[in-house]
Formats: C-alpha cells, structure tokens, sequence
C-alpha cells in the first residue's frame, strides 16, 4: 500500500469514528536509543565555496508530502469568525504599543541571500550576539543586531557529504547557555545519503568568536535512523524543553531516474547537557512510518511551555489533525483532533509584478509554540468561502489532554498571509511574522502579537519589518521564517522574515519587537579622556544610532548587556603637545568606583555593560624623549634599560634616545669599562652619580651621560734655585689650579719688594745656564731653554703677580711638560742689568683619557 492510499485509508476510518472516540491518546510506543560520537574534523576534506548556489541547492526537487491534502469528514466545528486582519503604517502613542526595538537587515557583505527570495532565515540570540542564518549564508553580529558580519556555511566547516546544501535553524537555549546551528547537507551519489549537522557553541564568547574551532558538531545521516542508503533529509524543525533538544525532518529516498519520494517523518532527541559537553551524545528517535506511529509528515514541534513535554502535529486531512506528545518518561502517543474544515492544496497570490508568490505553499504547518496550559500550530490555508485569499489558520489545543481550545483565522480580503512562524514569550503571549502581498502589495515580511493588548478573538494589526519592491523569480519565496524570545528579556521577541529589495535580489531581517512596555532601557557608554583633547577612540561595535569610533568626549547608546571593546591609540598630540598613553580606567554608574587597568594596556573589554552607565576614559600623560650618551667613547656604549618604551625598545648603545611618559621610572645600567676606560660616573644636567645603575623619574625631556675616562693627575715639581735682589730677596715662582686638560693654570710670581714688572719665559726643562754673562748676579741661571713664549706680569704693592693660561682640552697634551721661570725687575741690585730670577716649575699636563 502506498503512502497516499494509506493516508486515504486512514481518513476513511476516522471518518467513521464517533468524535468522542478519537479523544483518547494511541499509545506509539518509546523512542529507539543510540549514540554518536563528535564529528571528526580531520578525516574530511575542506568545503567548497560556492558563491551562487547550484540548481540541486536552490530547488532539491523534493516533492511535497501531502500536495492533494484528503478532504477530512464533516466534525461539525464551525469556522472560526476572527475579524479581518490589517497592517499598520505607524505604531500609536497608548501603552502597550507594539515597537521594534530593533530591525535591522541582514545581507552582510559576501553574503549571497538568493535570487529566488527562498532566504529562510533563523536567528539566535545569546547576550549581545546574534547568529543568524538563511538558505545560503550564515552571519554573525556582535552588537545586539546592529551590525552582521558574513559567515560562509559552505567552508565553514569540512564539506559532508555532498556539501552544505540550504536549510539552517538556530536555537539558543539559556537553561544550558548554548547556541545548536542545525545544517543541511546536500545528496551525494558517492556516499548515498544526505546528511545533517549539528554544531553547538557553548556561551557567549565561542558563539562570538567566528571560529569554527569554537564549535563542537555531530553529522546525522539516514542511516542511522535504520533507513538504507539512497535517503536525505528536508524541511527542518528545532525545539527543546527543560532536558532535551529536538529536530525533526522529512526523509525522501531518492530513486533511480533521478526523482525523490517522501519516504517518513523523523523526530529526534538529544540531551541537552550532552550537546553542552560535547563529546559522544547518547540520542533517540521516532519515526513516522513505523507501524503504529501514526504516520505524518512535515512535523512542527511546540514544547508545551518549556516543561518536560514536547509535543508535535501534521494533519491527516482537511479536518482532523494528529498531534503527537512524548512524556518526562519518554513515552509516545498521539490523538487526533477535529478542527474546522480548511481547504489545502498549492496556494496561489499574484503580486504587483505578476508573479505567485505562493507557488511552493504546499499546506505544511510552518508555525507552533507552547504555553504553560496549551500548545498551537499555524498553517496557510487556499482561499475558500467567506476568504477570498490565501490566509492563516490557528488552531489551539489545551496541553494536559490536547483538547481542541479555540480556533482563529488571519485573513484579509485584500492580502494573502504565509509562511507564518510563532512562539510564547515567558508571559505566555505569543509573537508571529508572517509574509503578507496582494495583487498591489509586494509580498514582505510582518509581526503582531497576541496578548493582553490584541487577543485572538480580535482583527490582528500587523507591521512591517521590511517592504519589498518585487516578487520571486521563481515563483517561490521559501518555506518558514523564525520567532524566538530573546533572553536579554524573555517578555519579548526575536523574529526573522525577508524580503524582495531589488527584482534579482532577496534580504533578510532581524527583528527585537515587543511591547513599550517592555521596552529596555538604553545603556549609555560615555568615553573620555584626560589631559589630551579629542582622541580618536576605537569601538568594536555599533550603537543603536548606527555610530561607532569616535573623538573624545562622546556617547554611544547600547542595548542592556551588550559587551564593548575601546581601543586608545599609544599617542596622540593636541595643543601642540604629545601625549602618550598610560591606562583605562573605567566604572559603572557616576556613582562607582574607578577600574583601574594595566599600564599600556590599549584595549579595555567589557563583555556585559549590564544596565546602568559605563564612563571609561582613557589617561594620557606628556610624552618624555629620554637620550642616553655617554663619553669615552661617544658612542657604542651599550646600556641596559630596565622597561620597554613606547615603541617597545629597550637596551640601546650610544647615543640613543627612548620615548616614555611622563612620571615613568627607568634604570639606567653602563658596563664597568668600556674599551681601556673605567666608568666613573653618570651625568644629569647637574647631578651626577658614581654608580652602575642609576634610577630616574622621567619629568621632562633630558639627556643622561654615561662618563668614562682614565685619570692622569697633573703635576707642578720646582727646580732652580733662582738668585736673590734687594734684601737678599729671591722671586718665588709657583703653579696652582689644577693641570688638567680643559682646565686653567695659574703661575704665580712673588717679590716682596713692591711693585715692579717682569716677563714669565715658557719652555722646556734645561741645564741651568748662568746669567752673569750678560750683567745679571753670580747666582743667576736661565732654567728654561729653549723658550718658546715670553709673557709680561707686573707685580702688585705687595710684590704679587700672577698669568693664567688655559689648557686645551686635547687629549693628546696628556703627559706633556712645559717649564716656566719668572724674570723681574729690581732697581735695587748693582749689577749692571738690574733683573733678578725666581726658580722654575715643571709643569706635567693631566687629565682624562
């Protein structure tokens, strides 16, 4: 029997059932239990970018399960009598108004969304961090939304299979704080199967990362499952309660002439602390097509207000659906359940530019959710009486028995409504994004919710996150979007939906919506700076005013819990000044208490700006250019510095210079000998130290001289005896002052005879050669021979007379020797030439080396 006359038959024999007989749960038995390890990444080969998807990629060639939906027997239900829905252009003033928080597009750069429209996009929101996927791209924001950066699913991860295909879902779940990315791989002839993936990134900071490392995953093929080779999988489904998270698909066995045929439906379980460790996970899984499982195809999972229960339905016909439950225990069962009558079949909604968006509506329930006390599911139904268009249907069951709560249409006589998704907020309120077009209205992508404000009994007001300008090529405008809480405030929504933004190109978009109410309260990041004035500032994300770097002092406005990366550039010059960089210092609130980080540390990172305030600023203090010389040599004199400096430089060799600010301390150590010299002492301005190592306060912009030299002490020996004048009196001649290169000598004359004059004769060391020849007295000698230079003196009252002479401060003149001997009047001698002499002084040239 084939699977369309057994689903024939089976509608044939609940037609024949009394109403009241088909309340009682059908017992399907417990799930089959297996394991499977972590995919190893090293035994497959890289995937393969494909920047426009491949036909096979685009359009699978997957029949539907259940295109000519069985016309189910009259359960006597009537239609419901929902008013028509509407869209709105703008959001009122009153309390309780719907907002968008955020609503953003999501086509990052390199991401290719598709020319058929087919985006099928799913988000998940961890923090501040959104992962976003669609049918061909993935991407990744880490600004609440703001901003997404293209993540390419194709090489992502190693090729499986016959490579990433399309579909994606993502979940994340706060209970175990993870993110499941859920992929679809293609067919592949050589391996005979079609395989999923799932990946998990555990918290923030790995979903963050953009890393396929960060990532454990697992790969799923048919035949795990007991189906043979020649099957893959399609058309995606993800949940979770409080212990276990769930996917199911449909099974097609691809045949021989290329066709494919729905074989059953899958739904699969996996305990959550098991996906968060990582390793080999120990799994189970139920089957549509096992005998007694009662069938079904295209299963929507909703799990019953995040209990221990998860609950799943399709339809058997145009009246009866079949909801599924599996217990704490892990027992299965299912009811079915009389609904009013729908009409299925492929849907039809021509848009402005003639083409049928609805092409590929093919009567599955693309929508369901739980609450605390009920579940509910949503589908497009074709257009009937009293519904002149496409529309949505939803039914609602009461969770403890699956009762048949209420039922409600979306309709509008102008607008056709599709590819609806839905889930409960932590209130129990249930949020919706839906595609709507007409025949003057590009089809596009709009929310609601149903709550306290808007109940279902009620016309539902949608808006729109994205209007769009064209219809799909292809006729086709994808399968499902996604809604999610968001867990930064668990009364609100996450929506995905797309959009037509040009007539070849499709968008998708991310949406926080809920109610004012509940709106947050925007957290404010003040950045500023000390001493220095308009630092440009570096930040990582971008604010919900679309602004990110800026000059100091300014704002930027985050969503609560968003984590912030500032960035100071090492230096920066205002007012003509340079500064250079010191720390960040950072706190919450005015009223906290400074942070204060590491010295140099540019970058400051916040993960979770929380919901108060931040001020961080960034402290400067005058850059300090710091040159090291030395002497004895000048130069190649290496010298140890005890911290790095701005540029990262530490030890050097003279002459050289190092940059630090203002206030640093540095230690200076010189060699004990350079070449033949001793170190004698450094030099700071006036200040000088006769240690190795000396240590500084840099306050401003100096030099510091290491000082090297070898010592020879200068010299005065007297010799001569000289002859006397009046009074018996002898000239005494002397040297004073130090005899050193670059220093001054003082010769001085002494007669104490009064005032007088003479001549001071410099030369060199000689015999004493006697005077008297030339009508001097007897004991008169020229003790200096040759002389090189005579220099006149005059002797005050007191008979004192003194010559400086300066000495070169040449090197070379080290060691040499030059004799000088003092000739003076004196009128009182007879001797015919009235002069007497002083004895002489042998001077020997010292210094430094």
């Amino acid at each position: 029997m084939t699977y369309r006359s057994l689903l024939g038959a089976l509608s044939v024999l609940t037609a024949a059932l009394p109403l009241a007989a088909q309340q009682d749960a059908v017992p399907c038995g417990q799930d089959v239990h297996t394991s499977i390890a972590p995919e190893r990444a090293g035994l497959m080969a890289p995937g393969i970018d494909i920047p426009v998807p491949p036909q096979g990629a685009r359009d699978p060639g997957h029949p539907d399960p259940r295109r000519v939906l069985p016309i189910g027997p009259d359960r006597g239900i009537p239609q419901p009598t929902t008013p028509p829905a509407a869209e709105a252009g703008t959001t009122g003033p009153t309390t309780g108004n719907f907002t968008f928080f955020t609503n953003r597009e999501c086509r990052p750069t390199g991401a290719n969304t598709s020319t058929t429209a087919a985006v099928e996009p799913s988000a998940a929101v961890c923090q501040d961090t959104v992962w976003q996927t669609g049918n061909w791209f993935a991407a990744l924001s880490r600004d609440s939304g703001q901003t997404f950066d293209y993540v390419n699913p194709y090489t992502f991860f190693p090729a499986v299979d016959g490579g990433f295909c399309c579909d994606q879902r993502v979940e994340y779940v706060r209970s175990h704080d993870i993110t499941v990315w859920y992929m679809q791989n293609a067919y592949s002839a050589s391996t005979g199967v079609g395989s999923i993936r799932l990946a998990v990134a555990a918290g923030r900071d790995d979903l963050r990362s953009g890393v396929a490392s960060s990532w454990k995953r697992w790969v799923f093929d048919p035949t795990r499952f007991g189906f043979p080779t020649n099957h893959w999988f399609d058309f995606p489904d993800v949940s979770y309660n409080d212990t276990y998270f769930y996917w199911t698909s449909n099974v097609f066995r691809h045949e021989t002439n290329g066709s494919n045929t729905f074989v059953s439906a899958l739904r699969v379980r996996i305990p959550l602390s098991q996906l968060q460790a990582g390793g080999t996970v120990s799994f189970s899984y139920f089957r549509g097509d096992v005998a007694g499982n009662g069938g079904g195809a295209s299963w929507r999972l909703a799990n019953g207000g995040d209990g221990s229960e998860m609950f799943w339905a399709d339809y058997i016909n145009t009246t009866t659906m079949r909801i599924w439950r599996q217990d704490a225990a892990g027992n299965n069962s299912f009811v079915d359940r009389g609904i009013a009558s729908f009409t299925g079949g492929t849907a039809s909604c021509v848009g402005p530019d003639g083409r049928d968006w609805m092409g590929n509506v093919m009567g599955r329930i693309r929508g369901s959710w739980g609450q605390s006390t009920e579940i509910g599911f949503i589908w497009t139904c074709n257009s009937q009486g009293g519904r002149p268009n496409p529309y949505l249907r939803v039914s609602r069951f009461r969770s403890s028995d699956r009762t048949l709560v209420a039922e409600s249409d979306i309709w509008s006589s102008a607008n056709c409504f599709g590819f609806a998704a839905a889930e409960a907020n932590s209130l129990g309120h249930v949020g919706i994004v839906t595609a709507i077009g007409s025949a003057t209205n590009y089809v596009h992508c709009s929310a609601t919710i149903i709550d306290s404000y808007q109940g279902w009994t009620g016309g539902l007001t949608f808006y729109s996150l994205r209007s769009g300008v064209a219809g799909p090529t292809g006729n086709r405008f994808g399968d499902y979007f996604d809604v999610q809480r968001n867990w930064v405030d668990q009364r609100t929504f996450v929506g995905t939906g797309s959009a037509m933004t040009s007539s070849s190109t499709s968008t998708s978009h991310y949406a926080w919506f809920g109610r004012d109410d509940y709106a947050p309260t925007w957290v404010v990041l003040n950045v500023d700076a000390t001493n220095a004035i308009r630092v440009p500032i570096a930040l990582d994300v971008t604010d919900r005013n679309s602004l990110k770097d800026g000059n100091t002092s300014f704002t930027r406005t985050f969503t609560p819990r968003q984590g912030y990366t500032v960035t100071a550039p090492l230096t920066h010059t205002s007012g003509g000044t340079s500064y250079v960089f010191r720390r960040w210092a950072h706190k919450v609130s005015p009223s906290g208490a400074w942070q204060l980080q590491p010295i140099g540390q540019l970058d400051l990172t916040v993960d979770d700006i929380g919901t108060e305030d931040d001020t961080v600023e960034a402290r400067y203090d005058a850059q300090r250019v710091l040159t090291i010389g030395s002497t004895n040599p000048t130069s190649g004199v290496a010298i140890a510095v005890s911290i790095d400096d701005l540029n990262g430089r530490r030890d050097g060799s003279t002459t050289f210079t190092r940059v630090y600010r203002d206030g640093d301390s540095v230690t200076l150590t010189a060699p004990a000998t350079t070449g033949n010299n001793p170190f004698r002492r450094w030099r700071r301005g006036t200040q000088v130290s006769a240690n190795l190592s000396v240590t500084l306060t840099v306050s401003a912009d100096e030099t510091v001289v290491a000082e090297y030299w070898n010592y020879t002490p200068g010299t005065f020996v007297s010799y001569g005896a000289g002859c006397p004048g009046t009074n018996n009196n002898v000239p005494a001649h002397r040297g004073s002052g130090t005899p050193e290169t670059g220093q001054t000598i003082d010769y001085e004359v002494l007669l104490p005879n009064g005032s007088s004059f003479g001549s001071l004769a410099i030369g060199t060391r000689s015999a004493p050669i006697p005077l008297s020849t030339i009508g001097m007295g007897p004991r008169c000698t020229l003790d200096v021979y040759p002389v090189a230079l005579s220099l006149p003196f005059s002797l005050n009252a007191l008979g004192f007379g003194s010559l400086s002479v300066a000495v070169p401060n040449q090197a070379s003149l080290i060691g040499g020797r030059l004799s000088t001997q003092a000739t003076v009047a004196d009128r009182g001698v007879s001797t015919p030439l009235p002069l007497v002499q002083s004895n002489a002084v042998e001077t020997t040239i010292g210094g430094r080396r």
